[in-house]
């Protein structure tokens, strides 16, 4: 990941589409870029994100039943992620991401598997605010903190586009 410009090849990035973007290898986001989004179902044991976006269908996995992070895992594109609440926020730590995803975009791709993600969601009415920091020994020297998003919720009218999940393959 991570290149801009390769002689050989010429310039990497065409607008927002980069030729090295492990999206277009059909490979899911990742945390933190598939961010706070799809439809998402919970109970008190795990919370459910089914992802409707690039590359096609996936989904993620949030542990809310206190259980630690296992200490011998397999890395893979969405990680290990479990949840606590904090008030009306809900705390997710994330650990076990490969190094293939991307974090955000090209201008912020590089990680490697000892990436760690905090993210904070909280719900005010129909907007949640998420806020994302990025932990990374091998890459980073600081924490990363990304700029906080505002994610507005669907209606839940079932008629309306936006509030049913529709399944793609990759695109």
């Amino acid at each position: 990941g991570g290149v801009f410009y390769n002689r050989e090849q010429g310039n990497a990035q065409y607008g927002i589409i980069n030729i090295y973007d492990p999206n277009l290898d059909c490979k899911p986001a990742g945390v933190p870029r598939a961010g706070f989004g799809g439809f998402v179902v919970s109970d008190p044991k795990a919370i459910a994100i089914m992802y409707e976006a690039t590359p096609g269908p996936y989904y993620r996995i949030i542990y809310m039943d206190g259980r630690p992070h296992p200490t011998d895992y397999d890395t893979s594109y969405m990680g290990h992620s479990i949840g606590h609440w904090e008030g009306d926020t809900l705390v997710v730590d994330t650990v076990g991401l490969d190094d293939t995803t991307w974090l955000n975009d090209p201008g912020s791709s590089l990680h490697s598997d000892k990436e760690h993600v905090i993210e904070r969601w909280t719900r005010k009415g129909n907007q949640v605010t998420v806020d994302v920091t990025v932990e990374d020994p091998v890459m980073f020297t600081k924490p990363w903190v990304l700029p906080q998003k505002q994610v507005v919720l669907m209606s839940g009218n079932p008629s309306e586009y936006g509030n049913y999940i529709l399944p793609a393959m990759c695109n």
